[in-house]
């Protein structure tokens, strides 16, 4: 397999039109509409098997909506259950602009058949994520 393979993923709708997903403490975030790669299906919307030993750069970006105010969330990154990174956010949403994106791309060494995702941690009342957001992968280096 070459360093060249590319998995992409989005949760957008297949017609694209704007939606959000409820934030559900300890559940996954879920991305199930593909855009580009995974032709051999190595992501399944939840989660991303190494189909080889290497190392993956792997991005997520959440774009949050809902309610108006402070809010806050964290979103742990998991390699086979456990945490090797996070992403914390806070800020105050306003009834003019109620979307705050944010992105995170890191590189992480996998072994064949380990996994990773984002799983929702904690996050105040009210908050979504949108069709926006996405998770993508690229492997960067046979090991």
């Amino acid at each position: 397999m070459s360093a060249s393979f590319i998995i992409f993923f989005s949760c957008q709708t297949v017609d694209q039109h704007i939606f959000s997903t409820g934030m559900v403490g300890g559940n996954n975030l879920n991305f199930p509409n593909h855009i580009s790669g995974n032709s051999n299906g190595f992501f399944d919307g939840e989660k991303f098997t190494a189909p080889v030993t290497g190392r993956y750069r792997i991005g997520l970006h959440l774009m949050i909506y809902g309610g108006e105010g402070p809010y806050y969330y964290w979103v742990e990154m998991k390699r086979s259950g456990s945490r090797i990174h996070y992403l914390y956010a806070s800020g105050t949403l306003h009834s003019s602009r109620n979307n705050d994106d944010r992105h995170l791309s890191v590189e992480v060494d996998l072994q064949k058949n380990q996994n990773i995702y984002f799983y929702i941690a904690l996050h105040s009342s009210g908050i979504n994520y949108r069709s926006a957001s996405f998770m993508e992968g690229r492997l960067i280096q046979v090991q």
